[in-house]
């Protein structure tokens, strides 16, 4: 049977059940993240835990949403996403102001994930802040981009640094945890305007 929603990755990646279904997933997966973000380039991945905030901050940047993919239908989560590379910025990850932290061993996102949302954001900025707002009808949700975290702790003009619709951008893919799965409620920006949704099959 597949993994619980909390789980080593390290314990789960040398399991029989790992071995026996890696092969199909990677298949599955492979499809699924290029059909997400429209071909090249490989999405790099948040793989952080925080907790989605249910109101945007105003010193942040939106950066639209490309597409979101339900996912942990029927318990089984997203592991492809495990072989994409972690985000990072001009060749690091430890970023200050990056959202949230570094998991623990024993924490995996990707199994405690509703959502995947994918972005692409200005390239010397940083995912900051995930919006989910939740209602019994909506899921509403918003990524907001931002300067890393001055080392002088002056506040940086993140929408004079991280412009939106420029050519050059990073295709980055966010795994998010709601209060609760999508099912059958409809997924949106904040204005309301619906998102689109990627197609995972084939």
């Amino acid at each position: 049977m597949p993994p619980p929603r909390s789980f080593s990755p390290s314990s789960w990646w040398s399991s029989p059940w790992s071995v026996r279904r890696r092969a199909s997933l990677k298949i599955r997966g492979s499809s699924a993240i290029s059909k997400a973000c429209g071909g090249a380039p490989t999405p790099l991945l948040v793989y952080r835990t925080f907790q989605a905030a249910t109101e945007p901050a105003a010193t942040l940047v939106d950066v639209p949403i490309e597409s979101y993919l339900p996912v942990n239908d029927e318990e089984r989560a997203p592991l492809y996403l495990l072989d994409l590379e972690p985000f990072s910025r001009l060749g690091t990850t430890n970023i200050p102001g990056y959202i949230g932290s570094e998991p623990a061993e024993t924490d995996s996102i990707i199994s405690r994930a509703d959502v995947v949302i994918h972005v692409r954001g200005p390239l010397l900025c940083v995912p900051r802040r995930v919006v989910a707002i939740e209602t019994p009808e909506r899921v509403q949700l918003s990524v907001q981009y931002g300067l890393p975290n001055p080392s002088d702790g002056s506040k940086p003009d993140n929408v004079a640094a991280c412009p939106i619709g420029e050519d050059l951008t990073g295709s980055v893919l966010i795994p998010v945890r709601l209060n609760d799965p999508i099912g059958e409620r409809s997924v949106e920006a904040l204005d309301g305007t619906l998102l689109a949704m990627a197609d995972s099959e084939g």
